[in-house]
């Protein structure tokens, strides 16, 4: 399975396409932390930074405001990721999954 931060480009394409990389990416680190690859604490450190460059992509290259991002796994090892955002046309997206890869 690639690496998701190394299709970073792909989330310039629309704010939508920021949301469903950032749960691709979440989704990934908690694939990870199930195949024993990665420790839970390296994981949530690197769904903080992805979900922070995902927050600044909105700002900055979608002109989104009042955007509003929660990623994180839970001990159990559950992905938690909600968001919030008003785009440049002034409407209020905003949703909540628990993304998984394998639908575990």
């Amino acid at each position: 399975m690639p690496d998701p931060l190394s299709m970073s480009q792909d989330m310039l394409a629309s704010p939508a396409h920021v949301i469903r990389g950032l749960s691709y990416q979440i989704a990934y680190s908690r694939d990870r932390v199930l195949q024993g690859d990665w420790t839970e604490k390296y994981a949530r450190q690197r769904i903080a930074v992805c979900a922070a460059v995902a927050e600044e992509n909105l700002r900055e290259s979608h002109n989104c405001m009042a955007v509003s991002i929660y990623a994180n796994l839970t001990t159990g090892c559950r992905a938690l990721f909600t968001w919030t955002y008003v785009d440049r046309n002034g409407e209020k997206d905003s949703g909540s999954v628990h993304p998984t890869i394998d639908g575990r």
